[in-house]
């Protein structure tokens, strides 16, 4: 049988059925089990795969990779990063020592575009299950430069 994906909405004193996501959306959750299979006693409509794209795959890989990213540089260290490699007086050296961070996360941002635009051509859920990722693998590329050090060379 071929795999359903559906929209629960829940009455008072109902609990969801077996395959649901947890996910909220459209005034009910996410179902998905074999077709024909989500119990009558639920109001459901069907759901697209576009729909499940937009709620499921897409913020997952997009959260993940801003949790990769982030646990190297937050979000101030890039931030640090940026105004100092911009600002006109920043002396070459300090850029070079920058320039492997931009880098790297260009790699892994070319990986993520390209997972993304997998997920978004995938045409069926059995397509779109098979597309993983893994950040991790990154991680020996990751270079060694931190703002702490960048800070002691600028000051010197």
């Amino acid at each position: 049988m071929a795999t359903e994906l559906r929209i629960v909405t829940l009455t008072v004193g109902q609990t969801a059925p077996t395959g649901c996501h947890g996910v909220g959306y459209n005034g009910g959750i996410v179902w998905e089990g074999e077709e024909g299979t989500c119990p009558e006693q639920f109001i459901s409509v069907p759901m697209t795969l576009t729909e499940y794209k937009g709620i499921i795959q897409l913020p997952q890989i997009n959260a993940d990779v801003n949790e990769y990213i982030n646990n190297y540089y937050d979000v101030g260290t890039q931030q640090t990063f940026t105004a100092i490699y911009t600002k006109r007086s920043t002396p070459d050296a300090a850029r070079n020592y920058l320039d492997p961070v931009w880098d790297w996360i260009e790699t892994v941002m070319t990986y993520y575009y390209g997972k993304k635009t997998d997920i978004t051509n995938a045409t069926t859920l059995t397509a779109l299950r098979a597309i993983t990722w893994d950040f991790e693998t990154f991680d020996a590329t990751k270079p060694n430069v931190s703002l702490q050090a960048l800070m002691d060379s600028l000051s010197d």
